[in-house]
């Protein structure tokens, strides 16, 4: 992330040149602003507060800026960006304005800026770019790529061995694992769901089709029960069938459209309870499953955050949600307690890796490492 804010100041320091029009320069200022900004918003979500690096000339010794600095220079950087940017990316992947205000909605949100959270979901909603697609398969499949759903997608390229590609599906699946095709190859790496999460869902919800709770062993041709053992494969992400080895080309979802209608339904929740609005974007997301929807009547605010959270665990499992999801609920610390975890408060953070401690000497340490 560090290299990519990097990359960003030395376009921003160079854009002051003749040769370059003044609509390539907004956009190319909007671009690297919006870098900047979501960069700094996942090293916050980890780590907290930083040193704020906006120029390639900075001295890289620079000690973290206090929270109310962070937080305010990634606010300015997303709305500078929202501001400039085009509506349609110029590129699959590149940054547009639907893409910084969702970077916007879900940075409010897991800063508990209610209001704020709510305007910029709705405002990504306005924009009428983006939709749920009718089948929850089709957003992972490879063939989809850039579907309407993917508001910010990470895009991989698994044509051949190099890192551009992904290797979710190496890291989930075991080596006697029936790939199934001759070119995808996995690690000794395993990836697994509770039983308790995989008996939550209806027995109507399509969103358990991307899961494998059984399959048959190629080293013993045995059948291999994972639900029951705590042991059954999330499988998002289809096996590619050109991949080389265990890298693949499907693009990783960063914000998806389902994200922005949950993200509002919660923000107006915790600003006035239950509303049928509110309602109405869960049902938009549980309609698409084939889930039972919800009744407003049924509802108070803590019943309806409960539930909402839940949701987002049934929507968005293995797409990076849950520590975010369960720090902003409150529940990260005592759900890894009740699971027999020595989970302490400070651990909501992630320790500064000791390289960055050693390499600038004005760093200082999470409490509590």
């Amino acid at each position: 992330h560090f290299s990519s804010i990097r990359d960003a100041n030395i376009v921003l320091d160079n854009l002051d040149n003749e040769n370059l029009s003044d609509g390539f320069r907004q956009v190319t200022e909007a671009e690297a602003r919006f870098l900047r900004g979501w960069n700094y918003a996942a090293l916050y979500n980890w780590f907290g507060r930083l040193p704020l690096y906006t120029s390639s000339t900075d001295d890289p010794l620079q000690p973290r800026a206090t929270d109310e600095e962070t937080r305010a220079f990634i606010e300015q950087e997303l709305e500078a960006a929202a501001a400039n940017l085009p509506d349609q990316a110029t590129e699959f992947g590149r940054a547009s304005r639907g893409t910084a205000l969702a970077v916007l909605t879900k940075y409010y949100l897991n800063t508990r800026q209610w209001q704020k959270a709510a305007n910029a979901a709705q405002d990504v909603i306005e924009l009428g770019q983006y939709a749920l697609l009718t089948n929850y398969s089709d957003v992972f499949a490879f063939d989809n790529e850039g579907n309407q759903e993917l508001i910010w997608a990470h895009p991989k390229d698994g044509a051949t061995i190099t890192a551009a590609g992904n290797a979710l599906n190496a890291l989930t699946f075991p080596p006697d694992f029936p790939v199934p095709f001759p070119s995808n190859s996995v690690f000794a790496a395993r990836t697994y769901l509770f039983d308790d999460f995989v008996n939550s869902f209806e027995a109507s919800d399509s969103r358990t089709s991307q899961i494998i709770t059984e399959w048959t062993s190629t080293s013993t041709g045995e059948l291999v029960q994972g639900l029951g053992n705590d042991q059954s494969f999330p499988n998002k992400f289809p096996f590619e069938p050109t991949s080389v080895g265990p890298w693949a080309g499907n693009d990783v979802p960063v914000i998806r459209y389902a994200d922005i209608l949950l993200s509002r339904a919660e923000a107006l929740n915790e600003l006035n309870g239950p509303s049928q609005e509110a309602i109405d974007l869960i049902n938009q997301v549980r309609n698409r499953a084939g889930a039972t929807p919800l009744v407003l009547a049924d509802y108070n605010q803590t019943t309806l955050r409960e539930a909402i959270l839940q949701e987002r665990e049934w929507e968005f499992y293995f797409e990076q949600k849950a520590r975010e999801d369960q720090i902003r609920h409150g529940v990260f610390i005592e759900r890894a307690q009740a699971r027999g975890k020595n989970a302490q408060e400070f651990r909501r953070l992630f320790p500064i890796p000791q390289v960055e401690l050693d390499a600038n000497s004005l760093l200082e340490q999470n409490p509590g490492y």
